[in-house]
């Protein structure tokens, strides 16, 4: 009898194929829920163009992000909380976002307050290499906005390459993430130049997460008007200086737009009270002279200065106002003494102004391109930069370097050929748009006569004629006033924040010679184009003032576009030489 070896608690062996149908499923099970995992699962970036470091609070999981930098992070599909801290643990914003769907090349970028400044661009590859897109009209600025969720980004925030390998004979286009530096100020001048509605979030973003960002504020209230309205600035401004009594740029805003909506008697009435509650101090005398004329703005700021005459500020008024009389030394004297002062960023281009007039141009250029090197909000001072090298005779300096550097930054060369038809010569240009092309034209019309002119801008949108220099606006809207065409002076006028008077007030200066306190306040070169036309109006009337004249030609101590008009526009022959018949129209006029 054969006896069997026992079983119990044995498993018998199986077959050598089924341990390799096991390995499979188990592999294939694998292989699913990786693809799976990855289907759900990617990078996200976070983006921060603040100048300070951040906490992102991702879902609960705090994450570092130093100031205007960005790093990686890995996250799935579906809904995301997020709340953003300071470093001392402040919160200064909570958002969610949704991720549907990771896609091919996927970009999924968290942007801190909107502020980082992010293009979308193409590269365009073919036998002849790489070509970017050279017009910033075809690139997706993606500043502004808090979250951006886009495919088929093949080289997010890297270089490309200069070429590829592909078996296509024709062209492939691969999209990349470029990453531009200056941070918030960059995206907020982008946004800005452009008068988009997106700045007014990003406005209110950057008053949670960075209540002293000064610069942002100023860029604002000089260029949110257009598209919230003048009353809505003044609303803000308001509501900016109660929260923060010693923000001046919020105090000026407020005055201005109070100017803008006729309502000047009651803001000066205002800053008086003010002036005379609070002490008398040097900040509010500063505050109330800008609303006086100089003859009353003078006793009061020299009274303000012999009670604090460490208060460096004052000098800087006191600069203005001899800078108008055009007493240069005494000018330079006080601007010199305002150097140290939190003001004096926005008197430089005066202090510039000052040594132009005493031709010291290089000494002009000298102080602009300090300035000009840690410009990012405003871009005047480079322009400034450029002209006063130009109004320099025998200068060797290169005119054109903070512009070119700026539009390089942007990728476009519209603004580089924007700024050059500020000078002598309207240029010639290439692979620009046709709106930055229209506005060139209508610069143009200083070269030729205000009938030009008039033709360019009444061919124009209202949108495209906010982007006219300011100072060629202010021209163009004077003459349009002397002229009877107060429709279009009107578009020319809307929106410049920066002029702290009606147009009301300049058909009263350019028909009767009525001052207003913001005809003084101005600059030398816009002070010189509202004389010009003065002088025009008294012309056309056989009134010939050539003081007057020759005041507006050496008040334009810059050589702007102004002293061309003087120079090149023919001699008004009636009070009305255009008889308008709507914008549009294309109509003519009789006379020059």
């Amino acid at each position: 009898m054969t006896s069997r070896a026992p079983t119990d608690g044995v498993i018998a062996r199986p077959p050598k194929r089924g341990w390799a149908g096991v390995a499979l499923a188990v592999a294939s099970i694998a292989c699913l829920l990786a693809i799976n995992y990855y289907a759900n699962h990617g990078v996200l970036w976070l983006a921060n163009g603040l100048n300070l470091a951040v906490v992102v609070e991702l879902d609960g999981e705090p994450i570092k992000v130093d100031a205007e930098s960005r790093r990686e992070t890995w996250t799935s599909t579906g809904v995301h909380r997020v709340r953003i801290l300071r470093e001392d643990g402040t919160v200064i914003d909570e958002d969610a976002f949704v991720i549907d769907h990771w896609g091919i090349y996927p970009l999924n970028v968290y942007n801190v307050s909107g502020a980082a400044s992010i293009f979308l661009k193409n590269v365009e590859y073919s036998k002849r290499g790489a070509k970017p897109d050279q017009d910033q009209n075809v690139a997706d600025f993606s500043g502004g906005k808090r979250f951006l969720s886009v495919a088929h980004v093949a080289y997010p925030f890297e270089t490309p390459p200069t070429s590829i390998n592909s078996e296509s004979y024709g062209t492939v286009i691969k999209k990349h993430a470029e990453w531009r530096p200056g941070g918030y100020k960059s995206t907020f001048g982008y946004l800005a130049d452009r008068r988009s509605p997106a700045m007014v979030d990003l406005m209110g973003s950057l008053a949670k997460a960075l209540p002293d960002t000064t610069g942002a504020f100023a860029a604002f209230a000089l260029n949110g008007e257009p598209v919230v309205g003048t009353a809505a600035i003044a609303q803000w401004a308001a509501e900016q200086k109660k929260q923060s009594p010693d923000n001046q740029v919020a105090h000026r805003a407020y005055q201005n737009a109070m100017i803008r909506m006729g309502r000047r008697e009651d803001v000066t009435r205002e800053y008086q009270e003010a002036y005379e509650k609070g002490g008398k101090t040097p900040e509010d005398a500063i505050l109330l002279a800008r609303l006086l004329p100089h003859a009353e703005a003078l006793p009061l700021l020299t009274g303000a200065l012999q009670t604090y005459p460490s208060n460096v500020s004052l000098h800087g008024r006191l600069g203005v106002i001899a800078l108008h009389a055009r007493e240069y030394e005494k000018a330079i004297s006080h601007f010199a003494l305002a150097t140290t002062g939190r003001d004096y960023p926005e008197l430089v281009e005066h202090h510039a102004a000052a040594l132009l007039g005493l031709g010291k141009g290089d000494e002009a250029a000298g102080l602009l391109a300090r300035w000009a090197e840690v410009a990012t909000i405003d871009a005047s001072v480079e322009r400034m930069y450029a002209l006063a090298v130009l109004a320099t005779p025998g200068s060797k300096l290169p005119p054109w370097r903070f512009v070119d550097r700026r539009a390089e930054k942007f990728g476009s060369a519209d603004y580089k050929f924007w700024a050059r038809s500020l000078t002598a010569e309207p240029p010639s240009f290439k692979n620009i748009s046709k709106d930055t092309a229209q506005v060139i034209g209508i610069h143009a019309g200083v070269f030729d006569s205000p009938k030009t002119a008039w033709k360019a801008c009444n061919s124009a949108s209202p949108n495209l004629l906010r982007n006219v220099d300011s100072t060629v606006a202010l021209l163009f809207a004077a003459e349009f006033v002397r002229i009877g065409d107060l429709t279009l002076a009107g578009l020319l006028f809307i929106g410049r924040q920066e002029f702290m008077f009606t147009l009301k007030d300049l058909e009263q200066y350019i028909h009767r010679g009525t001052e207003v306190p913001g005809f003084e306040w101005v600059g030398p070169s816009q002070r010189a184009a509202l004389e010009y036309v003065r002088y025009r109006a008294l012309a056309a009337e056989g009134k010939l003032d050539g003081q007057l004249l020759a005041t507006a030609a050496r008040r334009d101590v810059w050589k702007s576009l102004v002293s061309y008009a003087v120079k090149s526009w023919p001699s008004p022959q009636s009070q009305v030489p255009i008889t308008t018949q709507g914008r549009g129209s294309g109509s003519k006029g009789s006379s020059k």
